[in-house]
């Protein structure tokens, strides 16, 4: 709750996964001083981005999970800085695309799995203008559109 009034949005689970070091990468970078351009995959629905050493493959996920979208389902109150559990069977096709567009993924291992909420406005739009009820409020949230 905000000013008094609930904002509308869903919590939906968003998961990235970064991979371990690869060691071509890491000299490459010693080397030139710079990280690697980000990649995005508009047909597969991801991004690969250098992190450190490493890769960090973030999904676009067209059916990820909602959570507490009913009343009979409502967040926990003690849920903050929280992640929910890896999913990573959600994650397989994306991975394979990744693997097959830049075959040195397949040699590094899996550092981390993140599935953490993200919030989303119910028809996917950010929530952008003045705040209904609430003289000279202006609201601005529920973006999640990261890399564009």
């Amino acid at each position: 709750r905000m000013f008094g009034r609930e904002v509308p949005m869903m919590v939906m689970s968003h998961q990235y996964i970064l991979f371990e070091e690869i060691p071509e990468l890491a000299a490459w970078s010693k080397e030139q001083g710079k990280k690697l351009p980000l990649l995005r995959d508009v047909d597969t629905s991801y991004y690969l981005r250098q992190e450190k050493a490493g890769m960090n493959l973030g999904p676009y996920e067209r059916n990820c999970r909602a959570h507490w979208a009913t009343h009979n389902d409502p967040m926990p109150d003690d849920f903050s800085f929280q992640l929910f559990p890896d999913d990573l069977d959600r994650l397989e096709h994306y991975l394979a695309d990744a693997v097959a567009r830049v075959p040195i993924l397949g040699t590094a291992g899996l550092s981390k799995v993140i599935n953490g909420p993200i919030p989303y406005a119910p028809d996917g739009n950010p929530l952008i203008g003045p705040m209904p009820g609430v003289p000279n409020a202006f609201e601005a949230c529920v973006f999640t559109f990261g890399i564009a």
